[in-house]
């Protein structure tokens, strides 16, 4: 098992090869191949972590010559910041197929396509969040692209068009910046080492200029980075306003790549600020971390109103999701170590719980035919399986106590609380309008009257949760409960690394007031910022 971490990347992108090329009468064998292959894929995972941090670790991390005159290597391995992300993903992939099976119908060509392409997105995630070098770190941030592009251009509703156009020219234009930037890094690390590398551990060692009196540090080397990584890494995530995309994209996808975008896709950039803007520009997210935290706070809020105003329900989750990863963004801002570990844990509960709501939201649809919650009411009497489900979705997505949205969003407001008071009191009234809006969705899809009853009526029984469905629902519940009892669980391995994160801010900072305390008088209070 020495090439463990290897077989987790790419197992699914061998599987998904092998579902495209084989011939259009074995297409019925796409579903159970896809499903088969990433439960594989979530077993090698686990074992993987019960290797982690032991001596039995071997294979956890590969390193291998890929362009040399680059400074670019396959560097991949198992960490303290992507082991939580590495799980989240490998565990929800078989459970998204899973979830929705009998929502990929049609064709045997549709079949294996969006089979193939789940896989593909499932190596695509792993590598990014695996990768260890920033070149390849962003070959596999642009893989994943691909077949979320395809799966929504061609099997989204009927604004397909427009939403492929804007997730395109939005998650492009951050790429391409980011790119940019990377060829910067690697020249200044030529410049100061001798040699180009694009090693995380050899660019984070880089002392990159940061000028305040120039635009406040913005238009300074490191400043300019930051921007060129932000652009990517902002829009990913996404941070308001540059969350155009997500409405738009998240309604008008097909129900799998909707949960995959939103569980998964979402994470890649709260981890690149973790694992890359963090370490690498810390003088930049320290001068600017006011403004972010301020960004982040109006986002919960921002979404949380929104959320409250539709009037369609996968809408509405939409921009749930917009204002819970914001409190990810507010904790990674804080700069502190409780609201990075907060944040880092948040990324992986609200991958579960919004996997769970978007979920119920597919099943709804499916029954029903329709996404506006106008359409529904009542369904706790006929489906009281699926409404046990969405209150506990619900429920940890308001972060009650004993959930696993509870942990993540406190540890995040109480590290930005010690920074910054009043982003802090803004971002706290987005858990009072979360509140309202998930009991707002919940009341006109479960109770009241239902006034569109049609023919189903007289099998009440089909309209709740099916085996398949329900074990799905099982798993994630069972996540959500257990993740809120013992949050130590996934805090622990990734601790040390957190650490080593906060370590670096604390290195730079006591640089910066050395210098500026080695200054004359005047000028010491000049470069305040």
């Amino acid at each position: 098992m020495n090439h463990l971490i290897n077989w987790i990347i790419f197992f699914p992108a061998i599987a998904a090869c092998v579902i495209l090329i084989v011939p259009r009468s074995l297409a019925g064998w796409s579903r159970p191949v896809a499903l088969l292959s990433s439960s594989l894929v979530a077993v090698l995972a686990l074992v993987a972590w019960s290797r982690f941090g032991t001596a039995a670790s071997a294979g956890l991390s590969q390193q291998t010559p890929w362009l040399p005159l680059m400074g670019a290597s396959y560097s991949v391995a198992l960490d303290g910041l992507n082991l939580p992300l590495v799980l989240l993903t490998t565990i929800l992939t078989p459970l998204i197929i899973l979830g929705t099976w009998t929502m990929i119908d049609g064709s045997s060509a549709r079949q294996k396509t969006m089979s193939a392409m789940v896989l593909l997105m499932e190596t695509g995630a792993l590598g990014t969040f695996l990768s260890q070098d920033l070149l390849l770190f962003y070959v596999f941030w642009e893989i994943i692209l691909v077949p979320a592009y395809l799966l929504v251009g061609m099997y989204g509703g009927e604004g397909r068009a427009r939403a492929t156009l804007q997730f395109f020219l939005y998650t492009f234009a951050g790429s391409l910046l980011m790119l940019l930037g990377i060829a910067w890094l690697i020249y200044q690390q030529q410049l100061n080492g001798g040699a180009p590398s694009a090693a995380m551990a050899d660019l984070a060692k880089l002392s990159l200029p940061f000028d305040r009196s120039a635009g406040g540090g913005l238009f300074s080397t490191q400043g300019l980075l930051f921007l060129a990584f932000g652009a990517a890494f902002f829009v990913k995530s996404p941070l308001v306003p540059l969350h155009g995309w997500l409405p738009s994209t998240y309604t008008q996808a097909p129900p799998i790549v909707t949960i995959y975008l939103a569980a998964i896709l979402s994470k890649m950039g709260t981890y690149g600020i973790m694992k890359i803007m963090l370490p690498l520009f810390p003088d930049a997210m320290q001068a600017f971390s006011s403004v972010l935290m301020w960004m982040a706070a109006i986002g919960i809020v921002y979404g949380a109103l929104l959320a409250l105003a539709q009037t369609n329900l996968k809408t509405a989750i939409a921009y749930s999701s917009l204002s819970h990863v914001s409190y990810i963004l507010l904790g990674l801002f804080s700069m502190q170590g409780p609201g990075i570990s907060g944040a880092l844990m948040q990324m992986a509960n609200h991958g579960i719980i919004i996997a769970g709501l978007f979920l119920i939201a597919a099943w709804l649809e499916q029954r029903r035919g329709s996404q506006e919650l106008q359409a529904f009411g009542g369904w706790a009497r006929t489906a009281p399986v699926l409404a046990v489900f969405f209150m506990i979705f619900s429920l940890s997505s308001v972060a009650l106590p004993g959930t696993n949205g509870f942990v993540g969003e406190f540890m995040v407001l109480m590290a930005s609380f010690r920074t910054h008071v009043w982003p802090t009191v803004l971002a706290t009234t987005g858990m009072v309008l979360g509140a309202m809006y998930m009991l707002n969705i919940y009341q006109k899809t479960m109770f009241g009257v239902d006034k569109k009853r049609g023919h189903e009526d007289a099998k009440a029984s089909r309209l709740d949760l099916g085996f398949s469905e329900g074990l799905v629902a099982t798993v994630l519940a069972t996540f959500i409960v257990g993740l809120g009892l013992w949050p130590q669980t996934l805090l622990q391995s990734s601790s040390l690394a957190v650490e080593g994160v906060v370590k670096r801010f604390a290195k730079e900072a006591k640089l910066e007031q050395s210098q500026s305390s080695s200054e004359p008088g005047p000028m010491r209070a000049a470069a305040q910022p």
